[in-house]
């Protein structure tokens, strides 16, 4: 998981948008595994739903059986806020 938020964090600080650097983690399956699974399903949510970061991201805590992975999506929700 601190992998996971590193490379969240490399991606926004290197100018990438929110969706963006959720999408490079989720194209990465071969090293996040389960996180970039369960990320990339926001990802899509976002890209052919039309849905909100936000919502999408909450949808994923929701069904989630992962305590941390919850509280990445809290975090990355928190700062992404922070930072418009």
């Amino acid at each position: 998981m601190h992998q996971a938020c590193a490379f969240l964090y490399a991606m926004m600080k290197s100018g990438l948008q929110p969706v963006e650097a959720l999408n490079s983690l989720s194209e990465q399956r071969q090293v996040y595994g389960a996180i970039a699974e369960e990320l990339g399903i926001a990802v899509k949510r976002v890209k052919y739903l039309g849905e909100s970061l936000t919502s999408a991201l909450r949808y994923i805590a929701s069904t989630t059986s992962s305590k941390s992975l919850r509280e990445l999506i809290d975090g990355f929700i928190t700062a992404t806020r922070q930072s418009l």
